[in-house]
């Protein structure tokens, strides 16, 4: 140790003495100078022994941080990546920053820096998100990147759903419309994704930048990159949090006694007898009889207050010049929502847990051959009670609504459960006596890489990738049912007690599903050189993909060639062509395969020779592409699966033979050949403009995008071939803007911070569907959104004395005072299918942003991160929209608004009926309302010690966090969260409180 302090000291002493002179003396020395306009170089730099300490130029452009008690400084200037630095690697007085805008940045088939990117995309790091809680790792990019839509709409852990878009809308039909998914090159299931693995998230969205996915980028790529070994001593991160999770809000029942209240109103608004009378009612509110008289609150007494979610992650990482590796162990799980009773010796919560496991490492065999190895797994478990359901605990849910407060007392008895012939599901029973089940899902995944130099030709290197994943669902039902007892009257003043159903023993099923296997191998070469005023970086590849999904179609297989030229000259014009042509077995043999080409250029203004030191402008770029990229349909989903081959079905049969009664299995026709199948082609122009001003301070990006996406497949069963046919005359148009604005800056020599929004707005239409043709105007879809809403325009509540008086609408349902009434677009004095018009661009929105903000200070780090969306309709339906639906479903707060006898048009609820509520059931513009809204996304503080400190203790880092996820909503929607199902049954997306610490030694 002391020797280390001594050449330390000497370090120091020959750095003074270079330096000639004191401090002051020392700033004039700290001149930057351009390098292949990549970096900068300061030379003479100033190290002072004693304290950290900090010394700028007079334009407070360099910062030399000094900590000579750990042997270590660092240099920094705004805009730049600090560079810090051990005593024996400082040589020659020089020290080498990397700006910003040449951060790397992984793309399709290469690594550029941010700065020579001619393509429009979006990028984030890892280390952004990696402590924010979840299990859905897409949704902590809400409102983060300008083009990528991320809205949560369901809060179950281990489900988490969200709908993703990549600037919107612009397939539709038999196509697939998501954007495409990629971890670390190859298509995967990225659930099974540790938040500590990732790297970085690139958003790939025009022409240039996805052409190379040649049948999958029309709609986009997400693509995901997991982090690696790094040259070094061993690095060993523990990252542990603990989360809270209280549900947002559920749809707000109505008591047994104000139930009550509205039942009987709805019979005797259908001309019947009121059912309960005011004695009934004061029994349902004063709880004296809760066997008799009972008032359930399901959702408060049997969903949990709050949940605990933990997460735990240890990762190793190092390497040297030969091997360089990662490996990550990570664990989640969830104690469940549910208040389950502890009478079974199994869980019937809605427990969850994961373990995941990844490891790569990168090997220079010679100095020619290097491979790249990955593999990752994954094991998921979720339990729920009784049978299994896809959409976790929305049928419970559902149930709820449906049931009201005073359907049944929980227990009959002490052990008997209460119900009826319309009310079986006790809620006890379903979450206690109904056993239990349990899915899993496997997931594996393997990737090797290579790359070998051939030494005819520099810059050239053979190169190839290959992978493997692996997924897929197993369920296990161990159910049984449960008898419900109910006290029935026997009109002499007693009673009897019915029993309803039968208490069974459990029995065992299991079944797999979703089994799903993707493959992908690419072979080529790769060229990459270095002139004296341009570089050049090229692929030429050959590739094969396929996807397998159980065993009940053929796999799916894509193949062709792609490949790009990248090109720049003196840093300031940069070009590329990306190219993809590629097939498919699903099309016609004479049209499998096509071409998707795009282009972009770039030019970095700044660079010029009349911008290069200009004191305001720090970087200025321009960029256009334009392109075709296409897109596939669903072989595995779709009426297209092989519908160029004329397909037959095997069942019943007919006579054959002399013999009475013989017989022979018969074969029929399911789908006419159609050689029209084709990929939709979406032809794609992007402008856009970055720029960095005062000092790297505030930065922007911006583009205008359009999308002409044609050749969709819509159709559907004409009546003279009597079988689904699809045609390729689907388009659609999507236009947008969006921009992302950041400031940062450094105040002093310890406070850093910065703000930053971003906002995208995307508008689609469906240009042509093969539209049948109709018989008014109003009618037509084509024009409109895709997803837009189509319904009957309301137009007031029917009063006591006008039902006579307005357009018949008996077609639809019977009406009483206080029904939904519409309008009559053509005149014929009847409301029918003839009056169905547009109504709003449905759930999908048109625009979202978000915003965030932060600062570094003393070891202190804070953020914030909002985000919304705006331009979109929900439509109310099912038990929440519904009251006392089908005479027998239960009723909420919002029902209590109803309409009255003298309410006129004052009311914001029809009437309430037991029978003759159907007319109000139709899809109108009654039930829609905005569902745009503003999310605190999430707030994060962590305090990091410093570094001298957490040597003492043995630590090269330890940080201590404390953060909260959707902590408020602001919305126009009242019911439910704005963002889950229509009909309340999701659930909400819940508010979240963590507590973690990071540690790396």
């Amino acid at each position: 140790m002391k020797k280390m302090e001594t050449k330390f000291a000497f370090f120091l002493f020959c750095l003074i003495f270079m330096t000639a002179g004191n401090l002051n003396a020392s700033v004039s020395h700290l001149d930057g100078v351009v390098v292949n306009e990549k970096h900068q170089q300061i030379s003479g730099a100033l190290i002072t022994y004693g304290d950290e300490h900090t010394v700028t130029d007079e334009y407070g452009r360099f910062k030399i941080e000094i900590e000579p008690d750990i042997g270590l400084f660092s240099v920094s200037k705004p805009g730049f990546h600090p560079v810090t630095i051990l005593p024996n690697a400082f040589k020659n007085d020089t020290v080498i920053l990397y700006q910003a805008i040449h951060e790397k940045v992984k793309l399709l088939g290469q690594v550029k820096s941010i700065g020579e990117i001619s393509e429009a995309v979006s990028f984030i790091t890892g280390g952004k998100m990696e402590n924010l809680p979840g299990t859905n790792r897409l949704n902590l990019l809400s409102g983060r990147l300008p083009g990528l839509l991320v809205m949560q709409t369901d809060g179950q852990p281990g489900w988490e759903n969200s709908t993703v878009s990549v600037r919107g809308m612009n397939t539709f039909g038999n196509m697939i419309t998501n954007p495409t998914i990629l971890l670390d090159g190859h298509e995967a299931d990225i659930s099974q994704l540790d938040a500590y693995d990732i790297e970085s998230i690139t958003v790939l969205k025009d022409a240039a930048s996805t052409a190379m996915y040649g049948l999958r980028a029309a709609n986009g790529i997400i693509l995901i990159n997991t982090k690696r070994g790094k040259k070094g001593n061993v690095k060993v991160s523990l990252n542990s949090q603990t989360s809270v999770l209280k549900p947002g809000d559920f749809p707000k029942m109505l008591d047994a006694a104000d139930f009550a209240e509205l039942y009987n109103e709805a019979a005797v608004n259908d001309g019947l007898a009121a059912v309960y009378s005011q004695s009934d009612i004061e029994k349902y509110r004063n709880g004296s009889d809760p066997i008799g008289y009972p008032n359930n609150d399901y959702l408060g007494d049997y969903f949990s207050e709050s949940s605990v979610l933990t997460r735990n992650n240890l990762n190793i990482s190092g390497g040297d010049d030969i091997v360089l590796y990662h490996v990550s162990l990570g664990h989640t799980s969830s104690s469940g929502l549910l208040n389950t009773a502890d009478e079974n010796k199994y869980n019937t919560n809605t427990a969850f847990e994961a373990f995941n496991i990844h490891a790569n490492a990168d090997v220079k065999v010679n100095d020619r051959l290097t491979i790249f190895a990955d593999i990752k797994a994954k094991k998921e478990k979720v339990t729920m009670p009784g049978a299994y359901d896809s959409d976790g605990v929305s049928k419970i849910i559902e149930g709820v609504l449906g049931t009201p407060s005073n359907a049944y007392p929980i227990f009959l008895t002490s052990d008997s459960l209460g119900g009826t012939s319309d009310y079986r599901n006790n809620i006890y029973g379903q979450l206690n006596r109904g056993g239990y089940s349990f899915w899993e899902r496997h997931y594996l995944s393997a990737l090797v890489d290579f790359k070998y130099n051939l030494n005819f030709l520099k810059g050239l290197s053979f190169i190839g990738s290959a992978g493997y994943n692996d997924y897929g669902n197993h369920v296990i039902k161990r159910t049984k049912t449960f008898a419900v007892y109910e006290n029935q009257d026997n009109g002499d003043g007693t009673t009897t007690i019915n029993k309803i159903g039968d208490d069974t023993p459990m029995t065992n099923t299991s079944s797999k599903s979703n089994m799903v296997r993707f493959y992908h191998g690419e072979l080529g070469f790769s060229f990459s050189k270095v002139l004296e005023n341009s570089t050049i970086d090229a692929n030429l590849l050959v590739e094969s993909r396929m996807t397998e999904r159980d065993i009940t179609r053929i796999p799916h297989w894509t193949q062709g060639v792609k490949g790009f030229v990248d090109y720049s000259l003196n840093s300031k014009y940069l070009a590329r062509f990306a190219f993809a042509y590629q097939g498919s077995e699903q099309f016609p043999k004479d049209s499998r395969y096509g071409f998707f080409p795009g282009l972009s250029l770039g030019w970095i203004m700044s660079n010029e020779d009349f911008l290069k030191n200009n004191e305001w402008i720090s970087y200025l770029k321009f960029r256009a592409s334009a392109g075709i990229t296409g897109m596939d349909f669903n072989s595995f989903f779709s009426d297209a699966y092989f519908a160029y081959i004329d397909q037959f079905s095997e069942g019943g049969s007919y006579p054959f033979g002399t013999s009475l009664g013989n017989s022979a299995n018969r074969f029929s026709e399911q789908a006419d050949a159609n050689d029209l199948l084709t990929w939709a082609k979406s032809k794609k122009l992007d402008i856009g403009i970055d720029v960095a001003i005062l000092g790297n301070k505030l930065s922007l990006t911006a583009d205008y995008f359009f999308e002409r996406t044609e050749d969709l497949l819509v159709g559907g069963t004409p009546g003279i071939l009597g079988t689904t046919y699809l045609y390729p005359e689907g388009i659609a148009e999507n236009k947008g803007i969006e921009g992302a604005l950041t400031w940062k800056q450094k105040v002093g020599s310890d406070f850093e911070y910065f703000l930053s929004a971003n906002a995208t707005h995307a508008k689609n239409k469906i240009i042509a569907q093969n539209e049948e043709i109709r018989e008014y105007d109003w009618q037509y879809r084509t024009g409109h959104e895709i997803g837009a809403l189509f319904g009957y325009q309301f137009d007031g509540f029917f009063t006591e004395n006008d039902i006579s008086s307005y357009p018949d609408q008996s077609t639809i349902g019977d009406v009483i005072p206080g029904s939904l009434r519409y309008k009559d677009l053509n005149g014929d004095d009847i409301i029918d299918e003839r009056d169905i018009s547009y109504l709003g661009n449905g759930g999908f929105p048109e625009l979202w942003y978000g915003f965030s903000g932060g600062f570094i200070s003393k070891g202190f780090d804070f953020n914030f991160q909002f985000s919304g969306v705006a331009n979109r309709t929900i439509h109310y339906n099912g038990n929440l929209a519904y009251a006392i639906n089908n005479g027998i479903g239960s009723a909420t707060e919002w029902h209590l608004e109803r309409w009255q006898p003298g309410d006129g048009q004052n009311a914001t609820y029809p009437s309430v009926s037991l029978s003759k509520f159907q007319n109000n059931k139709v899809t109108s513009s009654f039930w829609m309302e905005d569902a745009g809204f503003l999310r605190l996304q999430s707030v994060e503080l962590g305090y990091t010690l410093p570094k001298i400190l957490a040597k003492k203790i043995g630590l090269d880092k330890l940080r201590l966090f404390v953060s909260g996820n959707n902590l408020m909503t602001w919305s126009n929607i009242e019911w439910i969260d704005p963002a889950g199902n229509s009909n309340g049954t999701g659930y909400p997306v819940a508010k979240i409180f963590t507590g973690g610490v990071n540690l790396t030694f």
